[in-house]
């Protein structure tokens, strides 16, 4: 028996020793599935129907109502990221508005790279807490995914202007529920995977969740194959009715062979179509490894009705192997900057290990008080993490083939003498902040206002040591702010406008020794939020304008360095609807106009569509034969993008995809069977200079819940 197969044999007997165990429950949240966890800390099952919700966390950490918060926010509920077939962070993604995936999704070597209003969104979050790794982030461990736009250092600490993007992971429940889905595909796709929860004892004090995901899976293009193991556990203990403890464990590990950046698709007119879409010229020795660990501990304590408290710890280790080949002479450019035609040329590779540690704490103190006759509920912060990356990379410069992309031969690894040259591209960093922050949600003008102020104070110090150079050190310090108002002159009607900052860390010194200062990012938002026809539709419009300065520049006088010089201005406005007009009916239609340029030039910033359109809608039969059969349709739509030199342009693409699913009780047991189609059209674009998307792909599923 395959290891594949084994696996998901496992799962399905662990399902099945589970399901003897509990009683059988229905699939459909209720009030009692909330998870075991403080209200201040949580959004429960009853704040969230179908792909709509009222409440968020990650604009003040703090349970919030969405509709008064002074922020943009999209949140993607649980049930909206299974029926989009999501398994990543890049099929969630491609249905948010005004973000744009700048690489494929590749279970090894998929970036989860995106550009958020413009800006490359650097880090993402899990539960509020910085995440080194996100690459291997599965979706199955995911109850929501709140997107923050703008910029939100006061809670998030480093990060983008653009935005910030927050994973939330399903927590125990108080109700035993467990769900086993296999899932079979093109390409050789097979998906198992195990969503278990539940009390653990009698009185519902300890309890459980439990998601195990195994997928393995070859591809449409050449050489590329990926096997995934995912272990995600968490535990819950009521110490006290006021004291809850929770310890979350993940362990992926990912291996296999990645694709290309296929620098050989384009000459001085465009984008070459004579090369088969699936050719790779890395050939068939790459390798690639990804092994990750992480456990958080978090306790929450509610003093009385006005005070509460949490304490988080994180740890985290990342480690990658990767073995590819490169191009010395990779885009072609000639002195003007022209792209050339493809000619054969000489090949190298590189060994590359990269192991990172993360240590984080985090502590808040939530209160509401009345003060001056006003209501106002803070949150006061402080969060310290410590972050060490050392890398190892070696080149191999000789005894390697020409790659000819003309006549479509793969470059071969030939390592007779292994890997001697070590790499500049090798480094040793380390990584410290501190922070400490105050955020105010004051209400009671009238029962029409909402103002929100907040500051934070961060300290940071780093190291970066390269192979046969000095050591570089920073010290930096930072200091952001925001402040909005939202006003409600009618019932479901609410207009607000925010000021924020954003900064970035940046580690290392120009050529005359002096430390970068951080990146630092402002941004305005000014919109409404209005819930139309009997609470079957919502409509969220809004206008941005941000600016991002002390941005690295390469230094023309000295070769290696940088300085830091420039301004970078992302504009625009977004449109988001949901709309339940139908009691089976479900759509959610966005848009996003952005323009993103340097201050002064007008230069378009790289991979950065000026048109983002998402459209989702979902028709569930109630009755006649097809009742309880589900149809969906999406559509996203991304305008051109600037690539990596002038003149040159990535197009812009549509794709479509498609879905069926039936839901049956059969021997008392909850089944769904899902059939969906992704790029229904087989379009083939590229989702950013670097990489082809995916053709057209089938997956089938069958869900059991017991």
């Amino acid at each position: 028996m395959t290891p594949k197969n084994t696996y998901l044999l496992f799962l399905g007997v662990v399902a099945m020793r589970l399901s003897a165990q509990t009683p059988v429950t229905s699939n459909a949240p209720d009030v009692s599935d909330e998870a075991i966890t403080l209200s201040e800390f949580s959004v429960s099952a009853a704040q969230t129907e179908g792909w709509r919700t009222t409440n968020t966390l990650s604009g003040t950490r703090v349970n919030t109502d969405l509709m008064t918060l002074p922020k943009p926010i999209t949140v993607l509920t649980s049930e909206f990221l299974e029926d989009i077939g999501a398994t990543s962070l890049v099929d969630a993604m491609n249905y948010v508005t005004s973000v744009a995936a700048t690489a494929p999704d590749n279970p090894v070597f998929g970036l989860n790279e995106f550009s958020v209003r413009g800006f490359r969104s650097r880090r993402h979050y899990k539960d509020g807490n910085v995440q080194v790794n996100t690459v291997l982030a599965d979706a199955a461990a995911f109850e929501r995914i709140e997107v923050l736009k703008g910029p939100s250092s006061i809670l998030a600490g480093a990060a983008s202007p653009g935005g910030v993007i927050n994973y939330i992971t399903k927590k125990p429940l108080k109700k035993p529920r467990n769900r086993l889905d296999v899932t079979i595909g093109d390409n050789h796709l097979y998906r198992g995977v195990l969503d278990s929860t539940g009390p653990i004892t009698g009185d519902g004090r300890v309890a459980y969740r439990l998601v195990a995901v195994y997928e393995d899976k070859k591809s449409w293009q050449e050489y590329v194959d990926s096997t995934k193991y995912v272990l995600h556990p968490v535990l819950s203990w009521r110490i006290l009715p006021e004291t809850i403890y929770t310890v979350n464990y993940n362990k992926t590990v990912s291996k296999g062979r990645s694709g290309s950046f296929d620098p050989a698709r384009f000459d001085q007119t465009g984008w070459r179509d004579d090369l088969p879409w699936s050719y790779n010229p890395h050939g068939p020795d790459t390798r690639l490894e990804r092994d990750y660990m992480e456990h958080n501990h978090e306790l929450q304590h509610r003093f009385n009705d006005s005070l509460s408290a949490r304490v988080v710890f994180s740890y985290q280790e990342n480690g990658i192997i990767d073995v590819r080949p490169t191009w010395q002479n990779e885009r072609y450019l000639d002195a003007a900057n022209t792209l050339l035609g493809r000619n054969p040329t000489t090949g190298q590779a590189t060994w590359d290990s990269d192991q990172n540690e993360f240590w984080g704490y985090q502590a808040s103190l939530i209160g509401k008080l009345r003060y001056a006759g006003l209501n106002h509920t803070f949150n006061l912060g402080a969060e310290r993490y410590e972050l060490y990356r050392e890398r190892v990379r070696f080149d191999k410069l000789a005894g390697l083939a020409v790659v000819d992309v003309t006549t479509r031969a793969p470059l071969r690894l030939d390592f007779p003498n292994g890997f001697t040259t070590l790499n500049s591209g090798g480094r040793d960093n380390k990584e410290v902040r501190e922070g400490l922050y105050l955020l105010n949600i004051v209400d009671g003008f009238n029962k029409k206002f909402t103002a929100l102020a907040g500051v934070r104070f961060d300290r940071g110090r780093g190291r970066d040591q390269r192979p046969n150079a000095a050591p570089s050190f920073s010290n930096e310090d930072a200091t952001t702010y925001t402040g909005g108002l939202s006003w409600s002159p009618i019932a479901r009607f609410t207009a607000y406008a925010t000021y924020s900052e954003s900064f970035f860390p940046q580690i290392g010194s120009t050529f005359d020794g002096t430390p970068y200062m951080p990146e630092i990012g402002e941004g305005i938002d000014v919109g409404v939020r209005t819930i139309l026809l009997n609470g079957r539709a919502s409509l969220n419009v809004g206008v941005f304008d941000m600016d991002r300065t002390n941005l690295l520049r390469a230094d023309p006088a000295n070769p290696g360095f940088n300085v830091q010089s420039g301004l970078e201005t992302s504009r625009g406005f977004e449109v988001e609807s949901q709309l339940a007009l139908l009691d089976n009916l479900d759509t959610f239609v966005g848009y996003g106009y952005t323009e993103a340029f340097v201050a002064g030039t007008g230069t378009t910033l790289q991979e950065v569509p000026r048109h983002t359109i998402r459209v989702m809608t979902k028709y569930t039969f109630q009755r006649g034969v097809l009742k309880n059969v589900s149809v969906r349709a999406g559509a996203t739509h991304e305008s051109d993008k600037q690539g990596n030199v002038p003149r040159f342009n990535v197009p812009g693409f549509t794709r479509f995809d498609v879905g069926f699913s039936y839901r049956a009780r059969i021997g008392g047991v909850d089944t769904n069977y899902s059939f969906q189609i992704f790029n229904l059209t087989d379009e083939r674009y590229h989702p950013g200079y670097r990489f082809k998307a995916a053709p057209r792909e089938w997956r089938f599923s069958c869900g059991l819940t017991f």
